[in-house]
């Protein structure tokens, strides 16, 4: 008899099983109180094909916590996609995806990232079109058509901050880096560009801004100006033995018609200095409207100089000396136009210099010739398209053959000279 109540007891508890299965397979829904799921091994969640998972409250404020260890949470196959929703009643400031790790810097040796994104193209997945990969990108649009002109529309916004007595080596707003590695296969790039910036106003009918920058930098100092300090700091950090790069500031243009009004532009009353410092501290400076000064700089120029109004004023004018003439010849035009003035020494024997057809900036110049040495006859007589007229300023001598006698050749026409002889005897 007992052993036909334990049978019956074990078919009752099989329809339990049966009915209370049943009935779960069947509910839609699954309340449960708090709960704690714990798994041995790997926890998998899967909704049917093509249908939504939801994690969330059902009052619309709710926190999900991810916690995975080290090991890091990872999606094996697939996108991952986070489509966060603003609630139009929250009218302050709103993270839609926040990651908030204001106390996590704690690490005393290694460093900390709080967003880490890798990726690598690996061998044999070859663009065979057009193509371009990116570790982040960031798009955001406006389509409002109401005027906002205090509306800021960024599409990234850095910022790091030292403060409260905070101390540090180097403090600063974001790094942008590209390498080309130098392994052993030799990598090949084309162009190597480490930040492009595209300014880009697409659409004709819209209205033109009132300012349009590639770069906008804002220096804003409460102290007092650091030892070194720039708006733009541009440095060659490159090995000693490679050729040096073209420029630190290259201006250019994608086409010829595609051209800039200035190279440089420095705003009025903006420096207090001067326009530009050079590499061994000579200035150039516009300080004063209408006027380039120079400071104290020697110029030197091997090419012409052409003034086409006004008159070039001087306290002290002086020209240089070319080098010092021992010989009959016809020195080059281009050497008397380097210099106004030459030594000769006749300790050798006589010199006679040949003048040569000249250019029209050289018409009103003065060529002397002066005796350093000797006392054999310095002359100068017509050259190659050049007639020398000879004009004694001393008893009719046209010669000069005693230290301190001179000839001075005034360049009257291309082909005209009249030499006047100085002469000490």
């Amino acid at each position: 008899m007992s052993k036909k109540f334990k049978f019956l007891g074990f078919v009752l508890m099989a329809l339990l099983l049966v009915v209370g299965v049943g009935a779960y397979q069947a509910s839609a829904a699954l309340t449960l109180d708090a709960l704690t799921i714990t798994s041995s091994a790997a926890l998998t969640m899967n909704g049917a094909a093509g249908s939504a998972t939801t994690v969330g409250s059902a009052s619309g404020a709710s926190t999900l916590a991810l916690n995975s260890g080290t090991t890091g949470l990872t999606t094996a196959t697939g996108d991952l996609l986070i489509n966060p929703v603003r609630r139009s009643a929250v009218t302050a400031d709103t993270n839609l995806v926040n990651i908030d790790a204001s106390t996590t810097l704690t690490g005393t040796t290694g460093r900390t990232f709080v967003l880490n994104v890798t990726a690598t193209r690996p061998d044999g997945n070859r663009f065979t079109g057009g193509g371009d990969d990116a570790g982040l990108k960031v798009s955001v649009t406006n389509k409002n058509i109401t005027s906002q002109d205090n509306y800021v529309l960024r599409g990234l916004n850095v910022g790091a901050t030292n403060r409260l007595g905070g101390s540090l080596g180097t403090l600063q707003g974001g790094l942008i880096s590209v390498t080309q590695k130098g392994d052993a296969d030799s990598p090949v790039v084309t162009e190597l560009t480490g930040l492009q910036v595209t300014m880009e106003q697409d659409s004709p009918n819209t209205t033109i801004p009132t300012n349009m920058y590639g770069l906008k930098v804002r220096y804003d100092a409460v102290m007092a100006a650091p030892t070194n300090s720039a708006g733009i700091y541009v440095y060659n950090d490159s090995d000693t033995a490679l050729t040096d790069p073209t420029a630190a500031l290259w201006v250019g243009n994608s086409a010829a018609d595609r051209q800039w009004k200035y190279g440089l532009k420095i705003g009025s009353n903006s420096v207090s200095v001067a326009d530009i410092i050079l590499q061994n501290g000579e200035t150039i400076s516009n300080s004063t409207d209408g006027t380039i000064a120079f400071g104290t700089a020697n110029l030197t120029n091997t090419g012409n100089i052409t003034v086409t109004s006004g008159y070039v004023n001087s306290p002290s004018y002086q020209v240089g000396a070319g080098a010092t003439i021992t010989t009959t010849g016809t020195p080059t035009k281009a050497s008397f136009q380097q210099a106004s003035y030459w030594p000769v020494t006749t300790a050798g024997g006589a010199v006679q210099v040949s003048l040569i057809a000249m250019d029209q900036v050289d018409v009103g110049r003065h060529l002397v010739f002066s005796m350093i040495g000797g006392t054999a006859a310095l002359t100068v007589v017509s050259g190659v398209g050049m007639t020398v007229y000879q004009v004694p300023a001393v008893a009719a001598k046209t010669v000069a053959d005693v230290t301190g006698d001179a000839i001075d050749c005034l360049i009257t026409t291309t082909a005209t000279a009249f030499c006047t002889t100085y002469a000490t005897d």
